[in-house]
């Protein structure tokens, strides 16, 4: 199931729990990565690149249910855009003749 791509904030924890989370791509944090993490099936798998609830905020949301990621045993792994850096241009470049492709009908 695809979570769509805008839902107003007050219905982010509702709509969350009427998901089942297997793969989550985490760049919101506070109290939506905590209705994620309760919706999360066992052995999931989360990506992490930012949690922007919290920034620039002098008072962070402190985040409740972490202990699932223990219980439900999910695999949860951040990173930074840069880290990827080195694969840029190939990964471009591929995407570029993918696109001719099918703009030529290839």
């Amino acid at each position: 199931m695809l979570f769509p791509a805008y839902v107003p904030m007050e219905l982010v924890p509702h709509s969350i729990s009427l998901l089942i989370v297997d793969v989550y791509w985490e760049n919101v944090g506070g109290e939506t990565l905590d209705a994620v993490l309760l919706n999360a099936n066992n052995f999931s798998r989360f990506v992490g690149c930012g949690m922007i609830s919290s920034y620039a905020k002098s008072e962070t949301y402190g985040v409740k249910n972490l202990m699932q990621i223990i219980s439900k045993r999910i695999r949860f792994e951040g990173f930074i855009q840069g880290d990827l850096r080195h694969l840029y241009w190939d990964v471009f470049s591929l995407k570029i003749n993918l696109t001719i492709g099918f703009l030529q009908g290839d």
